[in-house]
């Protein structure tokens, strides 16, 4: 964002992106958004404002997510569609700090001081996975995946997976434990609704949504049926995991469902509901194997 393309009093939110790095010294994304150098004033404010509540040091993150001011478009959900589709893309623990009000005047950028926390957002600087490494040859990628999930927002789409990309974002944070139970709840969410037979179906559905060959189906099953048998030890008290077992699993099962939410999201985005594509993918299982059209 060059000074020399700067108009005086330009109004944005500025949100800081903990757990991210990037090679380039800018980004300019769709809707316009912009991934910039966190503002020396940016952190000045945070440490002076916030330092008893932030568990991070403001200058730990490097970066900030730039989002225009516009009355017309939500700032919270611009964001929060923004990190989804920055953790759709790819693994890698990107964390949003708090939303603030700011504005570009004579070259200077003035922090107004109206701030917010997202549903995307946390205290929580988690640093057992890895940093999110963005690089410029992402740009398209993440362009589109932005677009389509602000076009899924605007048409109810989203609606239909809710309590799954819930639980996906809150399974960035907290204690492993919890991740993955967040994490089977989203996939209970996306796979199953109301049904019985729980474990089998779980990771019989996900394996063969996610992979044509049999050895990558059968590793997929192995891996979702030992984490949701990890999940009921944790919730039930019975024997649970020990932290390194679930350091094992946890990314795997992240993964997945990182693939099954965008493969869902397409498939929604087509006219199928839900109960059309689990019933869609059951044929498919008993009688051709087939993955589920638009993914082949």
């Amino acid at each position: 964002m060059g000074t020399e393309n700067q108009t005086p009093s330009e109004r944005y939110w500025l949100c800081p992106l903990y757990s991210f790095n990037c090679d380039c010294e800018s980004v300019n994304l769709a809707e316009g958004v912009q991934i910039i150098r966190i503002p020396s004033k940016f952190v000045e404010y945070l440490d002076k404002h916030f330092s008893d509540l932030l568990k991070t040091i403001p200058s730990e993150a490097e970066w900030v997510a730039s989002l225009p001011y516009n009355e017309n478009t939500s700032a919270n959900d611009l964001l929060v569609d923004l990190i989804t589709a920055l953790r759709l893309h790819q693994q890698g623990r990107v964390v949003a700090g708090l939303l603030t009000f700011a504005t570009f005047h004579n070259s200077e950028w003035v922090i107004r001081g109206t701030t917010s926390w997202t549903p995307v957002s946390s205290i929580d600087f988690f640093l057992e996975d890895p940093i999110y490494k963005f690089r410029h040859t992402d740009v398209l990628k993440i362009n589109n995946l932005l677009l389509n999930i602000r076009k899924w927002r605007e048409a109810g789409i989203l609606n239909n997976i809710n309590i799954a990309l819930e639980r996906f974002h809150s399974a960035y944070h907290g204690p492993i434990e919890d991740r993955i139970i967040d994490q089977m709840i989203a996939f209970e969410s996306l796979y199953l609704g109301n049904e019985q037979e729980l474990t089998y179906k779980l990771a019989l559905r996900t394996a063969f949504l996610l992979r044509k060959r049999k050895d990558h189906r059968s590793r997929i099953f192995a891996n979702m049926k030992e984490a949701y048998k990890y999940r009921s030890r944790i919730v039930h008290g019975d024997n649970p995991p020990s932290r390194d077992e679930l350091r094992v699993i946890v990314p795997n099962t992240g993964d997945y469902l990182r693939q099954s939410i965008q493969k869902f999201l397409l498939l929604l985005s087509t006219g199928m509901s839900l109960n059309e594509i689990r019933n869609q993918l059951d044929e498919n299982i008993l009688t051709n194997g087939r993955t589920l059209p638009p993914i082949e």
